[in-house]
């Protein structure tokens, strides 16, 4: 493959992992409290791990434009949480990854990028949602604990199980099509993927366990 058609396929990808990513961001969502849960992330994060952190950040841009243009009942205030959530766990995780690719290496990006990812939607909260929300600083701290970081928490580790559960099938199918724009050994499948798959499925299951269960989430169809 050219270096010209590399650039093209890489643009190609990153379009239809942008496509996917919104489809998966307006699905039927869960709510908990104001929070919405989805599984975007997961998409926009191994779109990141295979062309970079960059990638990441541009495809939480666009996603984050389009649901505030078509659907979305949180308007700007949305975009700017949803944009701030995505491209801190994708951007965290690609970085990492990068350094060491390798699957302790993808278990310590997707780690990182959840806690990254918590701390900044608690940082963006602080900041945002008094206005949007009409509340006192005060009141949004006092859900810091109850409500943000364990509904981020979990929402990290939902996105990161499906991460590791959908990467390397994704990376082994871009690699069929001739794509030579990045060298990854983690792509051959074998005997592990299974493991880890049976694991991630394990954890979602969990995942979503906790946020019906204890944050009291439920499914949401917005109109």
């Amino acid at each position: 493959m050219t270096k010209r058609n590399d650039r093209t396929f890489k643009l190609v990808a990153i379009a239809l992992f942008t496509a996917v990513a919104y489809i998966f961001g307006i699905l039927p969502s869960i709510k908990v409290n104001f929070l919405s849960l989805d599984i975007k992330d997961a998409f926009i994060t191994i779109a990141a791990l295979y062309f970079g952190p960059l990638s990441g950040v541009l495809i939480s841009a666009v996603v984050s434009i389009l649901e505030m243009l078509f659907g979305s009942t949180t308007g700007f205030y949305g975009m700017i949480m949803n944009f701030f959530g995505s491209a801190a766990f994708s951007a965290v995780a690609s970085l990492i990854y990068k350094n060491k690719k390798s699957l302790c290496g993808a278990v310590i990006a997707l780690a990182c990028a959840s806690l990254g990812m918590t701390a900044v939607m608690v940082v963006a909260n602080l900041i945002f949602t008094p206005y949007y929300m009409g509340v006192s600083i005060q009141t949004v701290k006092d859900l810091i604990v109850p409500l943000f970081l364990p509904f981020n928490l979990v929402k990290g580790i939902l996105n990161s199980a499906l991460v590791m559960l959908l990467y390397k099938h994704v990376s082994l199918a871009l690699k069929r099509t001739g794509y030579a724009g990045r060298t990854d050994t983690t792509t051959k499948l074998n005997k592990n993927t299974f493991i880890v798959a049976v694991i991630a499925i394990i954890i979602v299951a969990l995942s979503l366990a906790f946020i019906f269960v204890k944050l009291g989430g439920a499914f949401v169809i917005e109109s």
